[in-house]
């Protein structure tokens, strides 16, 4: 669970210019709950 947290995480950074801020805050706040979870 925590291997796919940091995995979309890393995927994220390097998108981040091709991504709308919108869907980065989003996915962020998603990685975030999942931590919460966790």
């Amino acid at each position: 669970m925590e291997e796919l947290v940091v995995n979309s995480m890393k995927t994220t950074i390097p998108s981040r210019k091709i991504v709308p801020s919108r869907f980065h805050a989003i996915q962020l706040a998603f990685c975030n709950f999942l931590h919460y979870i966790i």
